[in-house]
């Protein structure tokens, strides 16, 4: 128990250090879907003048007739002007901003329960590889203290067939853990739209994320 104590204090952290916070963070601002949203929202946001208002109500109108008026004695006539609709009332924006504002945070909230959910799946293949390469460690400083045994004739060989089963099991679950944790990482870059490469390399200790 004592040596196995030792290896794990001995043995360095294999899991790149990443901060949840940072990175969700990072994420919901280069999201796409939220991106939208929160475009649509303030293209809904209240006008602050009556002016604004009334321009945003407010449309160019224009008419050609054959055969003049009583009025003017020309061969065609054309009538010219602006269409305004004063907004008496912001009830009605009022209540599409609200609409737009819950459909933006139900939006939110869905999104961020993936992205904890995938970095919560991320963080456990991880401390899976860690404690997996601990173990080989353990293993293979095992086989060289058997040799060690069987040169002097405390063991016999056959310990050292059964150690290094074991050893192998260790190398494929490392390696299977190390495809799923690259896959794992990609769908979480992914979230972040275009900027999806700054994520991956922040995930894998090569960058920062607002650098």
């Amino acid at each position: 128990m004592k040596r196995l104590l030792l290896l794990l204090s001995l043995t360095p952290s294999l899991a790149i250090a990443w901060e949840d916070a940072d990175l969700l963070s990072y994420i919901m601002q280069n999201n796409p879907v939220m991106q939208s949203h929160q475009q649509v929202v303030n293209e809904y946001t209240l006008s602050k003048t009556w002016m604004d208002r009334i321009k945003r109500g407010s449309t160019l109108v224009a008419r050609a007739t054959a055969g003049g008026s009583e009025f003017v004695d020309s061969s065609s006539t054309v009538f010219g002007g602006i269409n305004i609709s004063i907004p008496f009332s912001t009830e009605n924006e009022r209540r599409d901003r609200a609409l737009k504002q819950l459909n933006r945070a139900t939006a939110s909230d869905e999104l961020k329960s993936r992205i904890l959910s995938d970095m919560s799946k991320l963080r456990q293949m991880e401390a899976e590889l860690e404690a997996a390469s601990i173990q080989i460690k353990f293993w293979r400083d095992k086989l060289e203290w058997t040799k060690k045994r069987i040169e002097t004739g405390y063991a016999e060989q056959s310990e050292l067939w059964d150690i290094g089963q074991k050893i192998n099991a260790g190398k494929a679950a490392i390696a299977g853990l190390d495809i799923n944790i690259k896959n794992q990482q990609h769908t979480l870059s992914r979230y972040a739209g275009n900027s999806w490469q700054v994520v991956l390399k922040y995930l894998n200790g090569k960058g920062e994320l607002w650098a």
